[in-house]
């Protein structure tokens, strides 16, 4: 006798049974091996190519989860930078990150100050993309870009938009204090040649933001250091004065120049 609709088509309740075990707990099926395969592939494949940092970054972490074993948080880091673009990947790989969180922050505030600027600054998608990417895994970055909005808000919007959005970013200002904004304030002041470095870097007080701006200020001149040199050349000085801080810093610079 043919099987009847309700044996082809078991009922919800039918399923849960035949899902359950011998002790009659329910254990809902998981994911099938094709399917877990799969993203395992993905993620060991997966490059940025013409996404965003965030982007990448965003897909990077949601195949992460389907990869056994990989909990070296070294590992991460390289799996992470080997799949960004030659350009960005060369900058962060400088940098030395640590963790894989400290590696797509760097990524990210590559992205906005070298070459891919324009498209990751003055593109409204790609900007709110990063920043949701920003506010899900990298929430001191966040609150930083935020402040960075505050302070130069553009174009010219009527009274009732310019208060609005001066109310709704004000809390993120609220989260740093005053040294932080001046730093802040005085990195974004710099020119567009000298910027880049000194946020990529990150320093951590407005007398250590000036001097790499001075270093950088003295070594534009040689047209022979291309930016990655660069780029390295100040993460080192920075890293002698980080370990000393009593050691004058403009001495550093003068040891560096003397050398070069």
């Amino acid at each position: 006798m043919a099987p009847t609709k309700f044996q082809q088509n078991p009922t919800p309740t039918k399923q849960r049974q035949q899902d359950s075990d011998k002790t009659g707990k329910f254990h809902p099926k998981s994911p099938s091996d094709n399917f877990i395969q799969r993203q395992k592939d993905k993620f060991y494949s997966l490059e940025q190519g013409g996404r965003t940092v965030a982007g990448y970054g965003a897909e990077f972490m949601k195949l992460l989860k389907y990869v056994d074993g990989v909990s070296d948080e070294k590992v991460n880091v390289n799996l992470f930078i080997s799949g960004l673009s030659r350009r960005i990947g060369s900058c962060v790989h400088i940098l030395e990150p640590c963790t894989l969180r400290e590696a797509m922050r760097k990524a990210v505030l590559i992205e906005e100050e070298t070459t891919e600027r324009k498209r990751a600054v003055e593109d409204p998608y790609v900007f709110g993309q990063t920043d949701r990417f920003c506010a899900e895994y990298l929430p001191d970055l966040f609150i930083q870009r935020q402040v960075n909005k505050f302070f130069s808000i553009q174009g010219r919007p009527t009274e009732k938009e310019y208060n609005y959005r001066l109310m709704e970013l004000s809390i993120y200002v609220r989260c740093l204090t005053m040294d932080q904004i001046l730093l802040n304030r005085f990195i974004m002041g710099l020119t567009q040649q000298f910027r880049p470095i000194v946020r990529i870097l990150e320093p951590s007080t407005f007398h250590e933001a000036g001097c790499i701006a001075l270093h950088l200020e003295r070594r534009q001149e040689d047209p022979s250091v291309n930016f990655e040199g660069l780029l390295q050349e100040t993460l080192k000085l920075c890293s002698q004065w980080r370990k000393d801080p009593s050691v004058n810093f403009e001495s550093l610079l003068e040891t560096m120049k003397l050398r070069s």
